[in-house]
């Protein structure tokens, strides 16, 4: 799951849902003018945010801006690298996601993450979403 850290709850993002339900937690993007959850690769799509609740199908789902917002994302454990080095900081990341689960994979060095820190005993991240991937 990912977390939004310094969020105003107030300023919540409403749009519509996709045909498939969100899970809260998810990284929403956009497709076909409804917010989809996003999946790996997806440094071309546009993300609206982290979903704040879950939304059924074809409903107004609530939605954490990410602009300027760190989120706290856990680290993939099932590829080669499973922990990140302090050259690691800065660069950017991509997602693993596997069902409703996302995760930051630290095997795969291009992506819309940027690093900021890291704890490789808590197997947890804090990055930011690079400004040209996100919704407004």
């Amino acid at each position: 799951m990912i977390k939004a850290a310094n969020v105003i709850p107030y300023a919540l993002t409403k749009f519509m849902a996709g045909a498939t339900p969100l899970v809260k937690g998810e990284l929403a993007v956009i497709s076909s003018n409804t917010a989809v959850a996003g999946a790996a690769s997806i440094s071309t799509a546009t993300i609206l945010g982290v979903v704040a609740d879950d939304a059924d199908a074809s409903t107004i789902a609530n939605i954490y801006p990410v602009n300027g917002i760190e989120l706290e994302i856990d680290i993939y454990q099932s590829g080669t690298i499973t922990t990140f080095a302090d050259t690691d900081v800065g660069e950017n990341f991509d997602f693993n996601v596997t069902g409703h689960v996302f995760t930051i994979d630290p095997n795969v060095n291009t992506g819309p993450m940027i690093l900021l820190r890291y704890d490789n005993t808590t197997l947890k991240a804090i990055v930011k979403i690079i400004n040209s991937c996100i919704y407004m």
